[in-house]
């Protein structure tokens, strides 16, 4: 083993070989004796303070670099943080880029939870002599339909259903057409103020609308006596 004390400069290559012992063939230390720097016969580098890199830094070429000017840094893999991350300046992704959060309870904005199913309508339906289809709601984004509640206010006094579905263009909305639930599914002669949950359709493009779509109710016939509230929740896709 050699020691080195106080400066000693080298003009040319500095090369140390490892002789077999132990596996520290280069070991720096501060005046107290304390390792501030090694590196293995493997070429492992541990350093014991703080390093301080002037130029630009980079690992495997462009795995991970830091552009030294700036101190923009990028990480070409995945990047796995066990603690809390603060973009003090914001976050932009870039276009055709997502962002996804598993738990969707965990999405805040100033401490409020994002809601997932926002209310799209809740209209009431009032008894008309003549009237079997009512337009509920049109579409500016493409959402889809999530739940679809329906409340009696007052039962119609006979058998009467209704069903919501979706409709484009200019087109009469249609029971048969696009149901966004079991056709008919709406008891509208049900007791009064029990909510009636609807089961969706299993076929999604039923439910999902694009601008402009609109979301309506279909009767089967008049509701001349009766009433309800029809509730209806989506989302954002």
């Amino acid at each position: 083993m050699s020691l080195f004390r106080g400066e000693r400069p080298f003009t040319g290559n500095l090369d140390i070989q490892h002789d077999g012992g132990p596996d520290n063939p280069l070991v720096v230390r501060n005046s107290a004796g304390t390792v501030v720097w090694s590196i293995s016969s493997a070429g492992a580098e541990s350093t014991g303070g703080a390093d301080n890199v002037v130029g630009n830094f980079s690992v495997a070429t462009n795995k991970f670099t830091v552009a030294a000017a700036t101190g923009n840094t990028v990480v070409g893999g995945t990047l796995g943080s066990t603690g809390l991350i603060t973009a003090s300046a914001g976050i932009t992704l870039p276009t055709g880029q997502t962002a996804t959060v598993t738990d969707a309870d965990k999405l805040l904005v100033g401490g409020v939870i994002v809601p997932q199913a926002n209310v799209l309508v809740e209209a009431p339906i009032l008894l008309h002599a003549t009237k079997v289809i009512y337009n509920l709601f049109v579409a500016r984004d493409a959402m889809q339909v999530t739940h679809i509640d329906y409340t009696p206010h007052i039962a119609q006094g006979g058998a009467l259903t209704a069903t919501v579905v979706k409709a484009t263009g200019t087109a009469t909305p249609a029971s048969a057409t696009t149901p966004m639930h079991t056709a008919g599914g709406i008891d509208l002669n049900a007791a009064a103020h029990t909510v009636q949950v609807k089961t969706l359709t299993v076929t999604t493009a039923d439910l999902q609308l694009a601008a402009g779509d609109r979301i309506a109710l279909v009767l089967s016939g008049a509701m001349t006596v009766g009433s309800g509230l029809v509730s209806i929740r989506g989302k954002r896709i």
